[in-house]
Order: C-alpha cells, then sequence, then structure tokens
C-alpha cells in the first residue's frame, strides 16, 4: 500500500500530520519526495503511477490550485488504464465536489472536532483493502520474442528491423523482447513522424545526452552531431529504438532521408553486434544486399486466434471490472485476423454491442488487417468533447500533459468526460502524457474539418509556446516539443510565429507543405515549399511537389518547365515521369499519358503508375485492359483507396454492380471520411433499383463534403426515387446555393421539373424542361423525364380532352424519337417505347 496525498499547500498542515502518522513508506508527499524548487512533473507522474490510492483533500483553495487539477487528472487516467490506483476524497469544507468526482470513495470531516484523528480512522482500513492487480495486455509472443533473440545473438548482426501493419504491435514486441533479453534496458526512443528530418532527429538524439544543438548548422555538421549522438549512447550501453521508419522510405520502399546514415553509423559500430539498434515500420524496406548482411528484416504478422481472444477478454476485464466469456471471446478472435489494437477496441465495443453484432462483419472488410480498427471506430458512440480530444492528439501527433489538453477548450466536467470515454474504448495510453495510437491518429485527423483545423492548430501552438518557454532546452520534452510547436503554427499560416521559435527546422516546415497539398491548400503548401527551396535549391522532394501543385493549378506552361529542369537533373526519375503523365492525363491527352505510364512500368512495377494508367484505359472504354493494371496495382498495394474506387468505376460501367459495390465499400473503409466515396456507394445503390439504401450513402457524403454540390443533388434525386418529394423541395436552395457551374445549374433545372412532376405540376414541369431542352441542357435525362411528364399529361386528359391527350403523346413520340436518334442503346428506350405503345392502344378504344 502505498498512498499518493493530494492537496493545497494552504491546507498542508493537516496533510503533513495524516502522511506523518501513516508513515512515509505508505504516503507520498511532494515535500518529502521531491527536494524544493524542482517539482518537476515527472516525478509527480512516478508518484501517481506507483501509488495504489490517490488520497485527494478537497477545499476551496484545491479547488483553485492548478497542480491539484493536474494531479486529479493524471490519476484519473492511471485509474482508467491500469485499475490499479483507487481515487479516495476527504473533503475539507463546503466547496461543492465536482460531478466527474462524485462517484469516488469520499468522507467529509466538516465540523469534526480532530479532524486527523478521523482521517485516520476512516482512511486506514481503506488503504489496507487488497489492490486489484492489472491484467497483462501482452500476451505469449514467445516465438517472435525468439526470432529477435536469435538475431541479437548473431554477431553479423548490427540491426534488427520489424514490419507489419499499423497496430500488429512491433513497438511493444521490441520493448518486451528487450526486457527478457537485456536485463535493466536502457532504450532511447525515437518515434519518427512526416517532419522529422535531419534537425529534427538530431534535436532528439543530443536532448537523449542532455545536450542542445545549435542553430543554422550547415547539413555537415547536423551529420556530424547525429553520428556524435549515436556513437555516445551506444558507449553508455543504450539500446536504440526507433519507430515507424516508413516515413523514411520512398515509394519504393527505398531508405531516404536520415535513414541511410543512420543504418550507416550503426553497421560500423562493433558494439552494435552485441547491443543492435532496432527499428520499426508499416512496410518492408528495399536494402541493398550489402545492408543485409548486417541487418536482421522481421516480418511481424497478427496473433494466433487464442492470443487474440485471451487479449479481449484482459482487455474487457480492464475496462468493465468483470469477466468475458471464453466462449464469447472465442467467437469473435477469428474476425480480427491477429490484430491487436482490433482486440482492444472490440473489447470497449462489446459494452455497447453483443457478439453477434460483431461476428456480422463483412469478412471484404476486415480481411484488410490494415483497416479493421479503422472499421471498428466507426461504431465507436463517443461524445462530442471525447472526439474533440481524439482530434487534438491527431493534430499534434505525439503525447500531451493532461493539463495543456484541457486547457485547448475543455471545461473540467467535458475533459474528464473525454478522457474516460477515450480510456475506456481503447483509443489512448497515459502515463505522463495523454496519447493516441497511431492507426487512431490517422483516422481522427481526417475528421477535422478544412475550415476548423487551422484555428486549433493555431490554439494549440500558443499553449505549447507558452510551456516551451518554462522547459529546459536540453530536455527530452523540449526536443519533442517543439517541433510539434512550429508544425503547428505553420498550418495555422503563421510562418513567423514558426520560424521565431527555431528557423532551421525544414523537415517539419516540407510535413506542414505536404499536409497542406493533401487539404487543399495549394497556395501556401507552395509558400512553404519555395521557403525551403530558397534554403535547399536540391531538394527533391519539394521540387515534385511544386510541380505536382502547378498541374494541380492547371499552370500547364509552369508545369512543363519544372518538369522538363527535373528530368533533365535526373532522366530517368520515376517521380517526375510520373507528373509529366499525369498532367497529360488531366488535360486529357490520353495516349500520350498511356505512353508515359507504360514506360515507366516497363521498368518496375509502380503503383500510381498502373493506377493512372488504368484510369487512361478506362477512359478510352479498354476497361478488361484497365483491370489488369489494377491487378497488378493491388497485388502491391491492396488497400490503396483510389485503386479501389477506380476498379468500381469500371465495374460498375461493365454493369458488375454487386461486386463494383464492394470495391467501392473496401475504399470506404480504407478511407472513411473521403465523401465521394460514399457518394460512389449510393449511385451503385441507386443503378441496382434500391435508393431506399443509396440515401444512407448520400447523407454520409453531404456530411463530410458539406459544400459540395454533387452529393447534395444526388441525395435530392434519391428523395425524389423513393417517393419523398418534400424532403427533395427542402433541398432546393441548398442545391441552389451549391451550384457553382453551368453543369451543376443544369442539374438544378432537372431536380426542379423532378419535384414538379412529383407534386403533378405537368405543365410546370413541362415548361421548365421544354425550355432546358430548347438550350441543351442535360439533353438525354431531360427528354426522358419529358417523354413521362407528357404520357402523364395523356393520362390527365384522354377521358375529357382527347385533342389535349392526343398532342400530349405526340409529344412524348417526338422526344422519344430524338431518344433514339442520339443513343439507340439507351437501355431506358425499351421501357419508354412500351409505354407509349400502352397509350395508343388505350387511345384506339
Amino acid at each position: 500500500m502505498r498512498a499518493f496525498l493530494s492537496h493545497s499547500s494552504a491546507n498542508k498542515a493537516i496533510v503533513i500530520a495524516i502522511h506523518d502518522l501513516l508513515g512515509k513508506d505508505a504516503t507520498w508527499l511532494d515535500r518529502a519526495e521531491i527536494e524544493w524548487g524542482s517539482l518537476f512533473l515527472e516525478k509527480i507522474a512516478e508518484g501517481i503511477v506507483t501509488a495504489t490510492d490517490f488520497v485527494l483533500f478537497w477545499s476551496a483553495d484545491a479547488a483553485r490550485s492548478e497542480w491539484v487539477r493536474l494531479e486529479i487528472n493524471m490519476a484519473f487516467i492511471q485509474a482508467l488504464r491500469q485499475k490499479a490506483i483507487r481515487l479516495r476524497i476527504v473533503v475539507l469544507d463546503n466547496t461543492p465536489l465536482p460531478l466527474y468526482l462524485q462517484p469516488f470513495q469520499v468522507f467529509s470531516i466538516v465540523g469534526s472536532s480532530d479532524p486527523v484523528r478521523e482521517i485516520l480512522e476512516k482512511l486506514s482500513p481503506l488503504l489496507r483493502e487488497p489492490v486489484r492487480s492489472a491484467r497483462a495486455r501482452f500476451v505469449n509472443r514467445h516465438s517472435e520474442v525468439a526470432r529477435i533473440e536469435a538475431a541479437v545473438n548473431d554477431p553479423d548482426v548490427f540491426a534488427v528491423w520489424l514490419f507489419g501493419f499499423t497496430g500488429v504491435g512491433k513497438t511493444s514486441l521490441v520493448h518486451e523482447a528487450l526486457r527478457r533479453i537485456f536485463e535493466g534496458a536502457d532504450s532511447v526512443n525515437i518515434q519518427v513522424t512526416e517532419g522529422t528530418g535531419f534537425v529534427e532527429l538530431a534535436l532528439t538524439l543530443n536532448a537523449a545526452r542532455h545536450e542542445t544543438l545549435a542553430e543554422s548548422l550547415s547539413h555537415q555538421e547536423v551529420e556530424n552531431q547525429i553520428r556524435l549522438s549515436i556513437e555516445t549512447l551506444v558507449k553508455n550501453g543504450q539500446l536504440l529504438v526507433i519507430s515507424n521508419v516508413q516515413h523514411w522510405l520512398n515509394e519504393d520502399g527505398e531508405p531516404q532521408g536520415p535513414l541511410p546514415l543512420i543504418l550507416d553509423i550503426v553497421s560500423h559500430l562493433p558494439a552494435c553486434a552485441q547491443r543492435p539498434a532496432f527499428f520499426t515500420s508499416t512496410r518492408r524496406p528495399h536494402l541493398d544486399p550489402a545492408a543485409l548482411t548486417r541487418l536482421a528484416l522481421l516480418p511481424i504478422r497478427g496473433l494466433e486466434n487464442e492470443h487474440v481472444a485471451a487479449l479481449v477478454r484482459n482487455w474487457y476485464f480492464s475496462i468493465y471490472g468483470r469477466e468475458l466469456a471464453a466462449e464469447d471471446s472465442n467467437r469473435i478472435a477469428p474476425k480480427l485476423f491477429g490484430h491487436p489494437v482490433a482486440a482492444r477496441l472490440v473489447a470497449g465495443l462489446l459494452g455497447d454491442h453483443t457478439v453477434e453484432y460483431l461476428e456480422r462483419y463483412p469478412r471484404e472488410l476486415v480481411s484488410l488487417r490494415r483497416d479493421l480498427a479503422r472499421v471498428l471506430l466507426q461504431d465507436l458512440k463517443l461524445s462530442a468533447p471525447a472526439e474533440r480530444l481524439m482530434e487534438t492528439l491527431a493534430l499534434v501527433g505525439i503525447g500531451l500533459p493532461a493539463s495543456m489538453i484541457a486547457a485547448s477548450g475543455f471545461s473540467d466536467d467535458e475533459f474528464q468526460q473525454a478522457v474516460e470515454q477515450c480510456a475506456r474504448a481503447g483509443l489512448i495510453t497515459a502515463d505522463a502524457n495523454i496519447e493516441g495510437h497511431p492507426l487512431f491518429q490517422e483516422f481522427f485527423w481526417h475528421r477535422l474539418h478544412r475550415s476548423d483545423y487551422q484555428q486549433r492548430s493555431r490554439q494549440l501552438a500558443e499553449i505549447l509556446r507558452d510551456h516551451l518557454r518554462s522547459v529546459q532546452k536540453e530536455s527530452r520534452e523540449y526536443a519533442e516539443l517543439l517541433p510539434v510547436t512550429f508544425r503547428l503554427f505553420a498550418l495555422a499560416d503563421d510562418l513567423a510565429a514558426a520560424t521565431a521559435l527555431r528557423r532551421d527546422l525544414s523537415g517539419e516546415l516540407e510535413a506542414a507543405a505536404i499536409t497542406l497539398y493533401n487539404r487543399r491548400n495549394y497556395e501556401l503548401a507552395d509558400r512553404y515549399i519555395n521557403h525551403v527551396l530558397d534554403g535547399d535549391p536540391k531538394n527533391w522532394h519539394m521540387r515534385l511537389y511544386r510541380a505536382r501543385i502547378r498541374v494541380r493549378q492547371e499552370q500547364w506552361a509552369e508545369a512543363d518547365r519544372m518538369v522538363s529542369e527535373m528530368l533533365r537533373d535526373r532522366p530517368g526519375d520515376v517521380g517526375a515521369l510520373h507528373i509529366k503523365g499525369w498532367q497529360c492525363l488531366r488535360q486529357r491527352r490520353l495516349e500520350e499519358a498511356l505512353d508515359v505510364f507504360s514506360g515507366i512500368i516497363s521498368r518496375r512495377e509502380h503503383v500510381a503508375s498502373l493506377r493512372d494508367a488504368a484510369e487512361c484505359l478506362h477512359r478510352l472504354n479498354r476497361n478488361p485492359e484497365a483491370l489488369k493494371f489494377l491487378s497488378r496495382a493491388k497485388a502491391r498495394e491492396s488497400e490503396n483507396p483510389f485503386i479501389l474506387d477506380l476498379e468500381s468505376r469500371i465495374l460498375e460501367d461493365l454493369d458488375q454492380l454487386e461486386p463494383a459495390y464492394e470495391s467501392a465499400l473496401l475504399a470506404s473503409a480504407r478511407d472513411p471520411l473521403n465523401g465521394s466515396f460514399h457518394n460512389r456507394l449510393g449511385q451503385i445503390r441507386n443503378k441496382q433499383g434500391k435508393p431506399e439504401l443509396a440515401i444512407p450513402h448520400f447523407q454520409r457524403s453531404v456530411e463530410l463534403d458539406a459544400d459540395q454540390f454533387t452529393p447534395a443533388n444526388s441525395l435530392a434525386s434519391a428523395y425524389l426515387d423513393t417517393g419523398n418529394t418534400q424532403s427533395a423541395e427542402q433541398m432546393m436552395g441548398d442545391l441552389v446555393a451549391k451550384a457553382r457551374t453551368p453543369a451543376n445549374r443544369m442539374l438544378v433545372e432537372h431536380i426542379r421539373a423532378r419535384v414538379a412532376f412529383a407534386k403533378n405540376d405537368l405543365l410546370g414541369s413541362e415548361k421548365i424542361l421544354s425550355q432546358e431542352i430548347a438550350n441543351s441542357h442535360n439533353i438525354m435525362p431531360n427528354l426522358g423525364l419529358l417523354v413521362r411528364v407528357e404520357l402523364a399529361l395523356f393520362d390527365q386528359n384522354i377521358g375529357l380532352f382527347p385533342t389535349i391527350a392526343n398532342v400530349a403523346l405526340n409529344s412524348a413520340e417526338q422526344a422519344l424519337a430524338r431518344i433514339e436518334l442520339l443513343d439507340s442503346s439507351n437501355r431506358f428506350i425499351e421501357s419508354l417505347r412500351s409505354k407509349i405503345a400502352e397509350r395508343r392502344t388505350k387511345r384506339g378504344r
């Protein structure tokens, strides 16, 4: 038993008395445990993590104390995460207790004549209660640990590289192996991000040896600092663990950025033969044979079903404090395909869903292991504060102290609710910091609306900048937070504030530029790229992105000039050649584009070129050939959503609607926040004659792309197909506002004519359609609808006004004749012919 005594300094006298009576070994008190003036976050976190009980002395002063609030947040997270710390609250005065603290063990000493004695009498027996132990979350992976141990014992191996899908537990496996193989292992852990360049890496490595990094060093000087740091750490017996190295692999899996330098350093350090460096990545690297002689490359696959079942049961017990039937965990385990993160999510979902519900997940979805957790995430019922917490973690990309996150717009109650919900769902882990898994970060990052992320970036950047002013520059915390703060200011379009922190973080500026490019903010991305190129004119990665922006902006001449310059510098560069072909594709020079892509593919299986070659073939109506190219692309990247989307479009054109729907469903599983994928799902359901099933897809697409015309138009059309005329009519104002092009406005008029037809305003519908057809607008759909309107006018008038009915029937026949002239293969012609023939028969009677 060891209790952490949390209190305001104003209440210290009574707390010291309790501390002294319970004994030093039984309590943790900041006065006794930490030297005056060194009250660091790490020490508080250590005290809470090692405690069995958190005792909060609540008072008006405690309610105002920022330190008490920080300690409460840490204890709360520890209780949720481990179930190995208990929260006790001693109420010292009449200050109301916040709602989120009321469920815990509370007793009051207000009005007591001997408060110290009363506290001891009530607290001592509670502290003596046995603590329920936390269940193990690392299940049997002895065979994989044995493979790592064999690599470590191989005298020719200087580095061990683990690769496998996101969430398979690569980094956890490394640390478990180190714990078992090296007694008292001391590791230096580096999480690589898109923004980890040479300077960013040097900052982190220097912090690991408690050194600062001078600003504006030459590239060679930065490399020397990296070399010095790695040699020093290895000499001190520390183990280097570098995770998420896929960010340092190009699209062909070849090392780039700082990675070739690191591999060269460790492969020439004799000490690494006994204590190798460790790397993890989601992709298999393509290394030259010489590098492979000194590196063990280990694929990490999913867990066995029995181990997944055990993991589900352990997480379920941790979350809900009760056992899950072995039968239930055994039933769900095969559906998880060895995915540890999915096991964690499923344990939380079982509180809201039955095993039967989770068993019904389509195999096509969950067989894409990398996507499984994303699919499961969509079933989580998170509150708005919980979603905001996850989006905040996704935005910063690293773990943050609870106090910083809470300061970014949460009330105390909202923050505690969010932490509890996310912890129970298995979305966050926390010690001193709250952190989300990279897989979850990617999912929630895409949830941030384009209009929102810049404002939130600025808010977080300002909070972090204020905190950095109190942090020692040689600390690991400073090295981790500085690049993040820089990137957030850059995303918020404040490069001046970013560079005021440090001017040479070019890796983070590159990452910000790529993020902005992907968010279609091409103007700001271009500014940052030019800033990077001003300092490093040969930066090939940024030159490629600058050329892509010119293509996106349809600045064809400028794009031609840039690509030509790059191909003069590197005549066979695949990236530059692909941009050349992509420009031809966007300019509809399909045969020329196909020649470029084919030339690339003849040299190697370049996924983007295979996909875009298939796009060219599809537009040239050579669909069977296009599918063959896509099959080759899927063999390299089966989870690529754009490959799956193109496959869906081709299958749809071939009238293979169910396979088309399955491909589109897989694309939306891989990128669930892409509105166009949901719109395609709805379109396919419409073609299948299932508009009622199309509506949820269109609604989701409208939600994701609220400013786009196409999904809104699709939804209005589906409402009309299902007879929901009122909902379609209510959307007309929205459609008019979103119609930005002449083609959009033509579609609006067609919907307007359909609404009038559905409301039996036949003459109104006829007038709209006649005007649109006269202007050559949207001819085929309008002619088809006009046939139906004229037939309805015939039916309306044949009994009392036969001449008017005959005029309507003749108009229907004329409209059909125009359809046959324009497209004799139109699949609706036969149905329209039949309807007209019925009216002719009716007229003859």
